[in-house]
C-alpha cells in the first residue's frame, strides 16, 4: 500500500470515532485496543480544543451539554485542517441549526462572538488608522470609505451579549451570570496585539458593519438612524477609532 494512501486511511480512521478500522491499515486484531486508545485520546483532545475555542458557549451550556454538542458537531464536520488554530469553523452554523429550550438566541450570539475573537486572534496584522487622519477631511468625511483592519469583527445580537460575556468570565456557573438587558452588538478588535471586545448599540452595530462592508460614512449613518434616530455618530466613530477597527480610508474622489 502506498505510504500516502496509508496516511490518508489512518488519518480518516483517527478522526472518525467508533468507526471500523479498515483492513488496509494492517492492524492486527490483538492490537486494535492500542489504536482505539490513541483515537480516543485524539478525539478527547479535539473536544477540549473546541471548548477552549468557544468558552462562552461552553459556559452557557455546561461541560456535559457542550461535550454532547461537540460530539454531534465532529460527526457531521470531521476535522479536515491539520491546524487546530481555527478549529470549529462550522460550529456557529451548526449551533444556529439547533433548537435550544433555554437561552437559544444568546447561545447563537455567543458562538458568533467566540468565533470572532478566535479569528481576530489569528488575523494578519496592519497599521491602525490614527484619529488624526480624519482631522483634515471636513465635509469630505461623509463620502469617505474606511478600510477594515484584518482583525476587526462586529457581531450583531438581539441579546445583552457583551454584558453576558463580561459577567460569565467571572461567574463559576452560567446560572450565576445570565444578564437581561437591551440588545448589544459586539465590536472585536486587536489593538497592540491584544483582542478586545466592546459593546455596541443596535444602531452602532449597523453603522460599524456598514462601514466594514465598504459603504460611505453617509450611507452607513442613514442605515443607523433608520434604527435609532438619536444615533450619536461622533461617539460611535470615536469608539471605532479608539478600538482600532480600521487600518485606512479612501477619501471621496
Amino acid at each position: 500500500m502506498p505510504l500516502k494512501d496509508f496516511q490518508t486511511d489512518f488519518g480518516a480512521s483517527i478522526r472518525t470515532p467508533n468507526a471500523e478500522v479498515p483492513a488496509s491499515l494492517g492492524i492486527a486484531q490483538q492490537d486494535l485496543w492500542r489504536f482505539n486508545i490513541y483515537r480516543n485520546n485524539y478525539y478527547h483532545g479535539l473536544l477540549e480544543t473546541l471548548a477552549e475555542a468557544y468558552p462562552l458557549v461552553a459556559k452557557l451550556l455546561g461541560r456535559d451539554a457542550f461535550a454532547a454538542l461537540a460530539h454531534q458537531y465532529l460527526r457531521r464536520y470531521p476535522l479536515r485542517n491539520v491546524s487546530l488554530a481555527l478549529v470549529g469553523e462550522n460550529l456557529v452554523e451548526f449551533i444556529n441549526s439547533l433548537k435550544f429550550s433555554d437561552n437559544g438566541e444568546l447561545i447563537c450570539s455567543a458562538a458568533a462572538l467566540d468565533r470572532a475573537q478566535l479569528e481576530a486572534l489569528h488575523a494578519p496584522d496592519a497599521e491602525l488608522l490614527p484619529a488624526q487622519a480624519l482631522q483634515n477631511l471636513g465635509e469630505a468625511l461623509a463620502d469617505a470609505r474606511f478600510v477594515c483592519h484584518p482583525a476587526t469583527r462586529i457581531v450583531a445580537s438581539t441579546q445583552a451579549l457583551v454584558s453576558n460575556w463580561e459577567r460569565l468570565q467571572q461567574a463559576p456557573r452560567a446560572e450565576d451570570g445570565i444578564a437581561q438587558g437591551p440588545a448589544q452588538g459586539a465590536l472585536v478588535t486587536r489593538p497592540q496585539g491584544r483582542v478586545r471586545v466592546r459593546g455596541l448599540t443596535p444602531a452602532g452595530t449597523q453603522f460599524g458593519r456598514s462601514l466594514l462592508q465598504g459603504v460611505t460614512v453617509m450611507e452607513a449613518y442613514e442605515k443607523a438612524v433608520a434604527i435609532d434616530e438619536t444615533f450619536d455618530l461622533t461617539h460611535c466613530f470615536s469608539e471605532l477609532l479608539e478600538a482600532g477597527a480600521f487600518c485606512g480610508l479612501t477619501p471621496a474622489s
